[in-house]
């Protein structure tokens, strides 16, 4: 493989990382500052699920859940 195309190979795996990070951090947020929303996952009567979008293929990827049955790492 060309070291250039590496690059833009590995510069691409790291953004998505940075984002999938930014998405799961979110969700913690969400949760630690909000009791009520805390609560209702906790009791099962909603869920928070945090995806990343892909622009390129319109496919999302599940990179963090709390409540429902939703299992991270799911690509819809």
């Amino acid at each position: 493989m060309e070291y250039s195309k590496f690059c833009v190979l590995a510069a691409r795996f790291q953004a998505d990382e940075i984002l999938a990070d930014h998405v799961r951090n979110t969700v913690e947020k969400l949760l630690d500052r909000s009791t009520l929303l805390a609560e209702r996952v906790e009791s099962g009567q909603t869920a928070v699920v945090g995806l990343c979008y892909s622009l390129a293929d319109g496919r999302a990827h599940v990179a963090a859940a709390h409540g429902g049955n939703v299992p991270v790492g799911t690509t819809t």
